[in-house]
């Protein structure tokens, strides 16, 4: 064998033992170029690949300091670090994105998930259970903004500080209020003889203020293991109800949230006939205008007068008689804060009904006897005359 063969052959040996070492990294010669398994051919490793070879041609001695080889075991080196780095930082994108997406989830779940379930289940064991309608009809006094002066801007606010805040366009606050209608509230729970177990639903509930100011007196009087119902016709108003009566101190009264639900008190189809032990209203929220031609009109001619009160008094029978169905047999039901026909008053109130209204009423309800009590109060704090029924 020739001289030039045996390099030949040493350098052929030395390229394939080269190219297996290199194969361990992934890398594989394909003619005249280096391909890296994953990123294709790579020109860094090539250059070194031709110059190893250009310096196997020179002589057997170069070749065997393998400067060119140790050059793409260096290369080799510097790229398994670099993957090992890009892998890293791909796991902790991983760990990230897991988090990213574990926390999202979790604020979701704890936002709208839970407590939809919660409810649900608080909702199933209610000793009265139905569901809130999912669509509300305009109700007939519906006109003209009348319902603006029943909501609020700033509604956090409001759930804040709901005790000293006017509410239910009353203009004065939960703590006036309580002191005004306590000795009626308490006259009225001892005459519906409530106990541990009972259930009570106010129409027309508003922002369930007056709801926990029967509360709080049902507490005074020791009288807990309440469930409280009830509705609204303005949306906001449930809402807040809602969460007032969800904060700490609502929930230590000992009487229980049920279902609060925005509809129509004429329109309270969805709920049970015969299933509370004292149904009762705050307010009455009388047509404005029940003809539609303005009450200065109205109240100039006795005819449209009377025509008016009909149309009034037929709005309070439709109110009056849902309370009447929902209520169990025998027990109490109650109209509270009841103004007088407009034109009785000349203007100066929303309108109402007359005393004696509720005594031709009552044989057509089915009910026993009716009681009238004046607050007087009402004189003192907004110039006008009111009365509560039961």
């Amino acid at each position: 064998m020739s001289e030039n063969e045996e390099v030949t052959k040493r350098r052929e040996s030395k390229l394939n033992s080269f190219e297996v070492e290199i194969g361990n990294f992934n890398l594989t010669r394909r003619g005249n170029a280096l391909y890296d398994g994953e990123n294709g051919q790579n020109d860094e490793c090539e250059n070194l690949l031709l110059h190893q070879e250009r310096n196997s041609k020179v002589g057997e001695t170069h070749l065997e300091q393998g400067v060119t080889k140790l050059q793409i075991e260096e290369y080799l080196t510097r790229r398994k670090k670099r993957k090992e780095a890009s892998d890293v930082v791909k796991f902790y994108y991983k760990i990230l994105s897991l988090f990213v997406v574990f926390t999202l989830s979790f604020s979701i779940t704890q936002i709208y998930i839970f407590p939809i379930i919660s409810d649900y289940i608080r909702v199933q064991k209610l000793p009265i259970t139905y569901s809130c309608p999912k669509y509300v009809t305009k109700s007939r006094n519906d006109k003209n903004s009348s319902f603006d002066l029943y909501t609020t801007d700033d509604e956090k606010y409001f759930v804040e500080h709901y005790r000293s805040v006017p509410y239910g366009g009353w203009q004065i606050n939960m703590i006036k209020m309580k002191s005004f209608m306590r000795k009626w509230k308490r006259e009225l729970i001892e005459f519906s003889n409530l106990h541990t177990g009972s259930s009570i639903y106010e129409s027309g509930m508003g922002e369930g203020i007056n709801l926990l100011i029967t509360a709080e007196i049902l507490k005074e009087m020791k009288i807990d293991g309440i469930f409280a119902y009830g509705n609204d016709y303005v949306e906001q108003s449930i809402s807040l109800a809602k969460s007032v009566w969800s904060l700490p101190n609502s929930k230590n009264l000992g009487t229980y949230l049920g279902q609060f639900c925005t509809s129509d008190s004429t329109n309270l189809s969805y709920v049970p006939s015969n299933s509370f032990d004292l149904v009762y209203t705050g307010y009455i929220d009388p047509l404005s205008d029940p003809l539609n031609i303005g009450t200065s009109v109205i109240c100039k001619s006795a005819t449209l007068a009377d025509e008016a009160q009909k149309v009034q008094e037929e709005w309070y029978q439709k109110w009056i008689e849902e309370m009447v169905r929902i209520a169990k047999p025998g027990k109490v039901i109650a109209a509270e804060m009841n103004g007088f026909p407009i034109c009785q008053t000349h203007g100066n109130d929303w309108g109402g009904v007359s005393k004696d209204w509720w005594f031709k009423m009552a044989n057509q309800w089915g009910v026993s006897s009716i009681r009238v009590v004046q607050f007087r109060e009402a004189r003192y704090l907004w110039k006008v005359q009111r009365y509560h029924v039961w």
